[in-house]
């Protein structure tokens, strides 16, 4: 794949992604009020919707091009290169330290929303900025390693485990341990179910659903008091 291929590979990604994240702000807010249980319900809905054009349009594929589709949708770090990790290097430069300047504005969302407005802060102007930066990093990765489930659930709540609820800790803290958690998942894959390879996406799958339900029962246990 020739370098321009790759380089406006995140661009697409993030051109996908806004076009995404604006299906769901628009089904998911009503009267300028963004209620998270419906934001996450519209997510889900929405990317079924989009998962369904990319199987239609991969079956249009030959069979040799939707392999390697099929490789990179469930999330694989099998054929990256220096390549790939120097074209997403720019979106990480830029959008990471103006997602770490937000982490005070990110600590103070954990109230509730009179709360936040309360302390002076532009709620819906600060919500849709984090959305794109979240969008920009999320579409840069994904552009190149496709999805690979969990680690966006999983090392977030590791990482509050590990350093506490401040977002200027958990931000740094949960890229280590997502990295960490690709690292060894691809390791499982190359080693342990060798000669097969699976993709990353698999094995962080495997691992993750069990850890994934013992949140949600950790979840159901607090709220009943127990």
């Amino acid at each position: 794949m020739s370098w321009a291929s790759i380089l406006i590979m995140p661009l697409f990604g993030w051109v996908g992604g806004l076009l995404a994240i604006s299906f769901i702000l628009a089904f998911a807010t009503e009267r300028g009020r963004l209620d998270p249980q419906t934001f996450i319900l519209t997510g889900i809905a929405v990317s079924a919707g989009f998962g369904a054009i990319t199987l239609f349009l991969s079956l249009k594929m030959n069979p040799r091009d939707y392999e390697m589709a099929a490789v990179w949708l469930a999330g694989s770090v099998y054929s990256a290169n220096w390549k790939y990790v120097l074209t997403t290097l720019p979106w990480i430069i830029v959008l990471t330290p103006i997602l770490m300047y937000k982490s005070r504005v990110l600590d103070v969302f954990g109230l509730s929303e009179t709360s936040v407005k309360g302390l002076g802060i532009s709620l819906i102007k600060e919500r849709y900025g984090l959305i794109l930066l979240s969008v920009g990093l999320v579409s840069a990765c994904v552009s190149v390693s496709g999805s690979i489930a969990f680690v966006g659930l999983i090392a977030p709540h590791m990482a509050k485990r590990l350093v506490g609820i401040h977002h200027r800790y958990v931000l740094p803290a949960s890229g280590m341990i997502g990295m960490a958690m690709v690292m060894i998942a691809d390791w499982i894959a190359k080693s342990i179910f060798a000669p097969a390879q699976l993709p990353v996406g698999t094995v962080l799958a495997i691992i993750g659903v069990p850890y994934f339900i013992l949140l949600l029962f950790q979840g159901q246990k607090k709220g009943k008091g127990v």
